[in-house]
């Protein structure tokens, strides 16, 4: 059976081989936040199209991730005083980045009311003007 095709715009984030477990790891993420690199690998292993998925894979992804400002390091409270495992949770790039990945333009225009348009496109001219 053919994968299944995305709606969405092909962000990098999402393209090449790693698209699968930066997925997983995405919604990992949004749904069982903070999370560690080890209980990380274990929620992926369970995956049945990433099983078998090594803790040095899902190191190496993380500290990209973390680079490229989709994840971030946070510190959590833990019980045991010897436990220094980092804890990692999504930031809002990675958010916006799934959302995209989910929906097409042409579906966002559909919906989008003109207050909402508005909005939208204020942010996304503050975000160009920002980086320039």
């Amino acid at each position: 059976m053919a994968p299944k095709k995305r709606k969405g715009s092909e962000l990098s984030v999402f393209k090449g081989r790693e698209a699968r477990l930066n997925r997983a790891i995405f919604e990992i993420l949004a749904t069982f936040s903070p999370q560690t690199k080890r209980e990380l690998q274990k929620k992926v292993s369970k995956r049945r199209d990433l099983r078998g998925t090594y803790y040095a894979s899902i190191s190496k992804r993380m500290n990209c991730l973390e680079t490229a400002g989709y994840v971030k390091e946070v510190k959590r409270e833990r019980i045991k005083v010897e436990s220094r495992a980092s804890d990692y949770e999504l930031r809002p790039k990675a958010h916006l980045a799934m959302t995209l990945d989910s929906i097409t333009a042409e579906n966002l225009l559909d919906v989008a009311t003109d207050n909402s348009a508005s909005i939208l496109l204020l942010a996304i001219v503050n975000a160009i003007m920002s980086d320039g």
